[in-house]
């Protein structure tokens, strides 16, 4: 600030980047300062005893985050209280504290979710709250054509963004016109924020009403056709096919790293492409190589090394694993991690084509809500189109098992550590899941074998400890082939 210069919008921003850093002078000039949470990796007595290693280190001079040993859950509750009465004390922002089972070898007989480990748990403080003015209020469209509103707020005392858990905010989500009318959200009006688990800024109450509660504008903020409303539900929709905001954000999304993974094809790129026509849906994507050489004479990508990277980086996406296609499609309900479970149990894409609810139904995790949007999206004459598009572009929409993958592994439990001498973490998990096996985070009674590279750490000592066995990558491609032969 004394500079002049634009000051971080946070601290773990501002680490990230000094980190990422390639000149160490500068790094060195932002002095870091560096607090002890875990010890991921490392000998025995560092990691046997989460407590009894932050103590050892501690000792040893290196300064750790504030920690309790407890015993029962009167002592867990005390130190929540604890903790939350210092959090304005410690030198760093937190937003909640995390309970953890000391000894780490037990962590992995308890469950764990896709937003937590095996023997964690998180307690969240209830977040700041500032007073903010209403100056404006945007209407967007998302990539299923619902309109979001976006309320833009400042400081009612200097003006300008408003400090709230250590960054500057300016606009809070506003949901839809239900909750603008139930909460009397209208321009000049006064407001309570707050960050929605300290990330998404929300308004949580109402301090001054405006003379006039804001109302819809009626029409998409981007092609300008009339909105709709369907049913009882709270929300409005642009139904234009055509609107290119729909259209942008859903070849987005299709092309994103967790879907399609194709590397260089960002928002403004994907823009310039709709708006010239190149793209009416994300299956057009594939068929841009026919126009390579118009492109380079426009520009659009580049120059002819950047046009042909890209265009190659499409020809690639066409062999990714079929759940990654399907989490592409854009089905409501249908992520990712949603998308690999489903096509645990079916041999192809094509199969979940003729699926019924009730089949569905039958899914692990699989509710009614998700079981009728695939439903709905496998049989809508549109959507039944462009994936038979994408199929006639050659996209893979079989699994490797049913291709001349295997069931090798089927109900094997592995645990990964090391550097592999030929694959990367992320390979050798693709290879364990694609042949039937499951992979963890953390070696428990639970698991079946360990597959260790170099400077692998103390998950081998708890393997030992435990009597699991340990294999190299030769050992797992073995057990592999042998699966194959069977």
């Amino acid at each position: 600030e004394e500079a002049g210069r634009k000051p971080a919008a946070n601290p773990r921003n501002l680490a990230a980047g000094t980190l990422r850093q390639l000149d160490a002078g500068i790094t060195k000039q932002r002095r870091l300062h560096f607090f002890v949470f875990n010890v991921q990796e490392g000998p025995e007595r560092l990691t046997a005893s989460h407590v009894g290693g932050l103590t050892l280190l501690e000792k040893g001079g290196f300064p750790v985050v504030k920690h309790y040993l407890c015993k029962n859950t009167e002592e867990i509750l005390q130190a929540i209280e604890a903790i939350g009465a210092a959090r304005e004390e410690l030198p760093y922002d937190i937003d909640g504290a995390v309970i953890k089972i000391d000894q780490t070898s037990y962590r992995g007989d308890f469950p764990a979710g896709s937003k937590y480990s095996s023997g964690h748990i998180a307690f969240k403080y209830p977040p700041e709250e500032k007073e903010v003015v209403l100056e404006w209020v945007e209407e967007t469209v998302g990539r299923t054509g619902k309109i979001a509103f976006i309320g833009h707020v400042a400081d009612p005392a200097k003006g300008g963004p408003v400090r709230l858990n250590g960054t500057n905010v300016s606009r809070v989500t506003l949901h839809n016109q239900d909750y603008i009318e139930s909460m009397k959200i209208g321009i000049g009006g006064t407001y309570r924020i707050k960050k929605s688990g300290d990330i998404i800024p929300k308004i949580c109450g109402l301090v001054q009403e405006p003379d006039q509660v804001y109302q819809i504008s009626g029409v998409c903020p981007v092609c300008g056709k009339a909105l709709e409303k369907e049913g009882e539900l709270a929300d409005y929709f642009c139904v234009n096919p055509a609107c290119p905001a729909q259209l942008s954000r859903t070849i987005s999304y299709f092309a994103s790293q967790n879907c399609m993974n194709i590397a260089g094809l960002g928002e403004t790129l994907i823009d310039k492409l709709v708006n010239d026509g190149y793209l009416s849906d994300y299956s057009d994507l594939y068929g841009l190589r026919q126009f390579r050489d118009e492109l380079i004479e426009k520009g659009l990508i580049g120059k002819e090394k950047n046009t042909d990277k890209l265009l190659q980086a499409i020809e690639q996406s066409k062999d990714n694993d079929p759940y990654r296609l399907l989490a592409a499609l854009g089905i409501p309900n249908v992520g990712t991690t949603t998308a690999r479970e489903i096509m645990r149990h079916y041999h192809s894409i094509e199969e979940l084509e003729i699926a019924s609810v009730a089949d569905l139904l039958q899914l692990p995790d699989i509710g009614e809500t998700t079981a009728n949007s695939i439903y709905t999206f496998f049989h809508d004459p549109e959507d039944c189109a462009i994936f038979v598009k994408l199929k006639s572009y050659g996209l893979r929409i079989v699994n490797k098992e049913s291709s001349g993958g295997s069931n090798a592994l089927e109900g094997l439990t592995i645990v990964i550590t090391g550097t592999l001498p030929t694959m990367g973490r992320k390979e050798a998990e693709e290879l364990i899941r694609s042949n039937g096996g499951k992979v963890t985070g953390s070696v428990s009674k639970k698991t079946d074998y360990v597959l260790s590279g170099e400077a692998a750490g103390s998950k081998l000592e708890k393997a030992a400890a435990l009597g699991i066995p340990v294999i190299d990558e030769t050992g797992l491609l073995e057990m592999i082939q042998k699966g194959d032969n069977i």
